[in-house]
């Protein structure tokens, strides 16, 4: 991957914001897949609840927060109150590399 020039500053967070490949089983996986990749830097103690703002603002205007999920890049679902901070030490440690937040249009199951 691209290496990042000079330092981060102390908490925070980089990650890749990618579309979850596998979002095609809820049937709206061409929407998500045309809006691409971005890259993040926010600070840890940041939610995902804040993140999903992000997406929404750069990403999916008009989406509501309660409209995306967001996942690992081994498919565990974060829950919005997680900071960057936790999934950064214990979902996705830096032992396992780069972080990337799977996102995808959640899908009411009534």
């Amino acid at each position: 991957g691209m290496e990042l020039p000079g330092e981060l500053a102390a908490g925070v967070v980089r990650f890749e914001l990618r579309p979850d490949e596998n979002s095609s089983r809820t049937g709206n996986a061409a929407p998500m897949a045309a809006v691409g990749d971005s890259n993040m830097s926010l600070h840890e103690d940041l939610t995902m609840l804040d993140v999903k703002r992000r997406i929404i603002d750069e990403l999916l205007p008009g989406e509501s927060v309660t409209g995306i999920d967001l996942r690992t890049p081994s498919g565990m679902l974060v829950g919005q109150e997680a900071s960057l901070k936790y999934v950064r030490a214990f979902l996705w440690p830096i032992s396992k590399g780069p972080l990337a937040l799977l996102y995808s249009r959640r899908v009411d199951t009534f």
